[in-house]
């Protein structure tokens, strides 16, 4: 068997924090109708007490619910990630990949991703996110690389799963286009 050419390789230090950006990009990904769905109910749970409400003490409850689930709309993720964290007891792992021209071969585990699998790519500020599913997904942290290389990896990845990068973004900077794929995301 032929060992195929190695591309591009990294590691990644997966701690309390780099946990928390996971399950974050994770949430933002899959979850964004969701997200949408709870702002959009603080703010009608908002607009309700403020204008449709006399009861003093209903309206202050209705206000702090409503308050609360258009500043929290990742509190699921922040719940799951904080789950997992007091699990491990502070322990971290060190994983690393190596990108060949077939998969990304992960050393901690063995086993190799190919790039038809890829579910979904996003990026943030912090790191690329490789999804195959909800469960299962590569994080490489971004200054690995400098930023020529770091491009490179960005095209070559584009390149073998067909799929566009998404950037991470939050619920101010959504256009129309965000919209229509988390209808898309939400039907499958």
């Amino acid at each position: 068997m032929k060992k195929s050419a190695v591309y591009f390789e990294a590691e990644t230090v997966f701690n309390d924090d780099a946990i928390r950006w996971m399950f974050q990009a994770e949430y933002y990904s899959y979850e964004r109708l969701k997200i949408l769905f709870r702002a959009g109910l603080g703010l009608l749970l908002l607009i309700t007490a403020l204008f449709f409400v006399k009861l003093t003490t209903l309206r202050g409850a209705l206000m702090l619910i409503g308050c609360w689930f258009m500043v929290s709309t990742d509190f699921p993720s922040r719940m799951r990630a904080e789950q997992l964290i007091q699990a491990r007891r502070g322990q971290t792992s060190r994983v690393r990949y190596q990108f060949t021209g077939e998969s990304v071969l992960i050393d901690q585990t063995g086993r190799s991703l190919p790039y038809d699998k890829i579910d979904r790519m996003l990026v943030d500020k912090r790191c690329f996110y490789l999804f195959e599913s909800r469960q299962n997904a590569v994080m490489i942290p971004r200054g690995v690389w400098a930023q020529d290389k770091q491009q490179r990896f960005v095209d070559f990845l584009s390149e073998k799963t067909g799929k566009e990068w998404k950037q991470s973004r939050n619920m101010l900077s959504m256009n129309l286009r965000d919209l229509i794929d988390m209808i898309r995301d939400g039907k499958k």
